[in-house]
């Protein structure tokens, strides 16, 4: 078969077609969701962030009217069990802990290991009744000192998190064989402690789910705001010990996840259960409150990092010892995502030696899990303050000490690190060169020259990042398999439908997925409908993260396409007289030995038994699996650009040039949305996030009245621009998108901060540069103190 292409979509922007149905208010999320019968669930959280648990009386609450049930942990374990772990935990020898993983347990039962543990559920016929009657509940505890930091953790005679183990989870070491004699020679010996602080996704919907068990049929099914229901109900049935097939799991529309909705919380298990005790649907919405006590917090890292240079600039080698604060359970992959932060930190760089040591520590705070980025933001973070710091020890340009130590483009495909991490394709100079080009960066520092004489302090920061996608075999974990699945159905009537296990909330993947299958088989994006989050129609699916959508649900799709199309141009070719080899389509018209026959008549009449030929089945309706074999990795180069007062610490973000390599980019107004939307979220742990706890363990920052999130009139000028390598691991040559932004705004911000006080001798501020610590920072540096 040969194909004339019509113009394709991919590289366009057509109108999104998810975006009308939200706008006009149809959108349908878990809380929107209402069953005849329903009662709510209200979940009584642990005052205290260590405590013994010593009795709890629900005598009052259960006389409330309205209340159905009080369940607490003597109720749920047993005979319900923990969450299930979802990757091995290894040790420095690459062995399974001995002391695996703690059970994620779904309600304490004994002792509360963080401020906001569920200790008891209670349900009602109402919303109100149930939180009234929670009010009622008495219980007596015994507050316990407080693991309060992974490093007082990590002391002898420590609080333990666990009472059956250390608190020390993971302590992982990889070096390469020549880092201390590097060290030992080099000219430039650069050390700094760097904070990447604890920070809170905020997604703008917050959980909400319901769940109805049906005693006749022993069925569960749970609508929750997650982002993959096939990872729930997987999740769900080895929680409850019952078969997957007794579950339906769906992910309505979803207001947001950014990977603190990926994976089970607690609390819709707990929803299932109360519903199996009840025989009713049950259902819950958080509270914002609720979210940041219980949601996971993400990025909580404190690192010492040494480089190795030549007075020329170029660094030889890097020691990196992380330490990361994994809240009381591990949630997910956390436990070992310090180490790939550790990894990727000797980010573009042709760095030959490192040494990483890695530190992962249970405390009692609020689980971590997963957030844009993912662990890798933190990594990209440190190399690129190192550049910064190690540019003006040396007195060299910021671009210039960059541009020496580059990897350069003729040392791809698969370029690989010392961490083991395989880079697939890029040209890094070029995303820099661009991005000076862009910004006009020899004038803003012209510029900045001249408002240094008049007194106002202008900086100009930059940062080259490279960030995963794809979500495929990596160093750390060689086996990984996590493929994507998709079904393409091609109606008699020539309507095509893509079934996928990638969950969106706000991607586009409805507009992309539906521009793969239009550029395959040569149909209007309009004829194209996307299906999706729910696992009764949906076969199979791993969700929505790191990066994959397009990389691996994309190829799936793809994939399922090029089916259909195959089926189609053997029937054509039978209808035409011709075999398949001598059919040619264009325009969605197949054409052989001077005849032809449509896209949609081909749809139909395939249905015919009498007009396909002998063994060729009915209908048209494929599906197919994509399993990466390798990862992606996207890079870019940032500039951002500030004003600081001096006077109050005040900083005046003004612009962020962003220099962009996706590989094949699918539909660009989308992908520039989401830069626009993970720079947002990476100026917001630049400048305002910060997760805090006082000495006792307590969330301050436990609502947006004290948690600092970014607004739109906070937000700088963006400008983006766009290089594209393609990927050499996908058909596509797509490489993933999303979580670039969020790597690459952070250290920019703070380069440009820490640029403009250079008059004042500022060194470094930690994050989030609030105008107190900015302020701080300059009173500390004029009076010697650059602790």
């Amino acid at each position: 078969m040969t194909t004339s292409s019509p113009p394709r979509q991919i590289g366009q922007s057509p109108r999104r077609k998810e975006d009308d149905r939200l706008l006009r208010g149809q959108g349908a999320f878990s809380d929107d969701i209402n069953i005849p019968g329903t009662v709510w669930a209200h979940f009584v959280r642990s005052p205290h962030a260590h405590a013994r648990i010593l009795n709890i009386d629900f005598s009052a609450a259960m006389a409330h009217p309205g209340v159905l049930r009080v369940l607490t942990g003597a109720d749920v374990h047993p005979p319900y069990h923990p969450i299930p772990p979802v990757l091995a935990v290894r040790d420095a020898e690459n062995r399974d802990n001995e002391a695996g993983a703690p059970a994620f347990t779904l309600i304490a039962r004994d002792k509360a290991k963080y401020a906001g543990e569920i200790v008891a559920i209670v349900v009602a016929e109402t919303r109100e009744a149930a939180r009234d009657a929670a009010d009622l509940l008495m219980v007596r505890y015994e507050p316990l000192p407080v693991a309060n930091s992974p490093e007082q953790a990590m002391e002898p005679g420590a609080p333990r998190v666990h009472d059956e183990r250390s608190n020390e989870q993971v302590r992982w070491l990889k070096s390469t064989e020549n880092v201390s004699s590097t060290f030992e020679d080099s000219e430039i010996i650069l050390r700094h402690d760097f904070v990447n602080q604890r920070i809170h996704a905020v997604p703008m919907e917050p959980r909400a789910g319901i769940a109805h068990w049906d005693p006749a049929t022993q069925f569960l099914t749970i609508w929750a705001s997650i982002q993959g229901a096939h990872e729930l109900r997987t999740q769900m049935a080895e929680v409850l010990g019952i078969s997957p097939d007794q579950i339906r799991s769906v992910a309505p529309d979803v207001g947001g996840g950014f990977g603190a909705k990926h994976g089970g919380e607690v609390e819709y298990f707990l929803l299932a259960i109360a519903s199996m005790e009840l025989g009713l649907p049950v259902k819950w919405a958080a509270s914002r409150t609720e979210e940041f006590l219980s949601l996971s917090h993400a990025r909580g890292k404190t690192s010492e990092f040494e480089v190795a240079a030549d007075r020329d600039g170029r660094v030889k080698a890097l020691r990196l010892r992380h330490t990361t604060d994994l809240g009381a359970f591990p949630k997910g992959a956390t436990p070992i995502v310090a180490q790939t932060s550790a990894i990727i930190a000797t980010g573009v760089y042709g760095i030959r030696e490192a040494a990483f040591e890695v530190h992962s520590v249970y405390t009692n705070h609020t689980p971590e899990g997963a957030y844009r980025g993912y662990g890798r933001p933190e990594g990209i973070n440190l190399i690129e303050r190192a550049m910064d710091m190690l540019a003006r020890d040396l007195d060299i340009d910021p671009a210039e000490i960059r541009r020496r130590n580059m990897i350069q483009p003729e040392e791809f495909p698969y370029y690989r690190t010392p961490g083991g991490d395989i880079y697939d394709s890029g040209n890094y100079p070029e995303a820099l060169e661009r991005a000076l080009e862009v910004s006009g960066y020899e004038g803003l520092r012209e510029r900045q020259r001249e408002m240094r004489a008049d007194g106002k302090y202008l900086g100009i920061g930059l940062a080259s990042w490279v960030k995963t996608g794809g979500f495929g075999p990596s160093s750390l974990d060689p086996s990984s398999s996590m493929p994507e699945w998709a079904r393409v159905k091609v109606s008699p009537a020539g309507a095509v439908t893509i079934y996928t296990g990638s969950s969106p909330h706000g991607q586009g993947n409805y507009t992309t997925y539906a521009q793969v299958a239009a550029d395959t088989l040569h149909v209007s994006i309009d004829d194209i409908s996307v299906t999706h989050g729910d696992t009764a129609t949906v076969t199979y699916g791993m969700g929505t993260f790191a990066s994959r959508n397009m990389v691996v649900g994309g190829m799936a799709v793809l994939q399922a396409s090029q089916k259909i199309l195959d089926k189609m141009t053997r029937f054509a070719g039978h209808a035409l007289g011709s075999d398949p080899d001598g059919v040619d389509f264009t325009d969605s018209v197949f054409n052989a030995n001077g005849s032809s026959i449509t896209f949609r008549e081909v749809a139909a009449r395939i249905n015919q038994v009498l007009e396909r030929p002998p063994g060729m089945e009915m209908g048209l309706d494929e599906s197919s699996f994509y399993q990466p074999t390798h990862l992606t990795f996207n890079y870019g180069t940032y500039v951002a650009v500030v004003e600081v007062d001096p006077e109050t610490g005040d900083v005046d973000l003004q612009q962020l040039f962003c220099v962009d390599d996706q590989g094949v980019v699918v539909h660009p107004v989308i992908v520039e949305g989401q830069v626009h939307g993970g720079a947002a979220q990476g100026i917001g742990q630049a400048l305002y996030e910060d997760i805090v706890y006082d000495e006792n363990g307590q969330l301050l920052s436990g609502s947006l009245m004290d948690y600092a999130l970014p607004t739109a009139e906070m937000m700088p000028e963006f400008i983006s621009e766009f290089i594209e390598t393609p990927s050499p691991t996908n058909p596509l040559g797509v490489k993933g998108m999303g979580e670039g932004p969020t790597t690459g705004a952070p250290p920019a911000v703070v380069n440009a901060v820490v640029d403009a006080l250079a008059p004042f001798n500022v060194r470094d501020i930690a994050m989030p540069l609030t105008p107190e610590r900015v302020w701080r920072a300059i009173q500390d540096a004029q009076n010697g103190d650059q602790s």
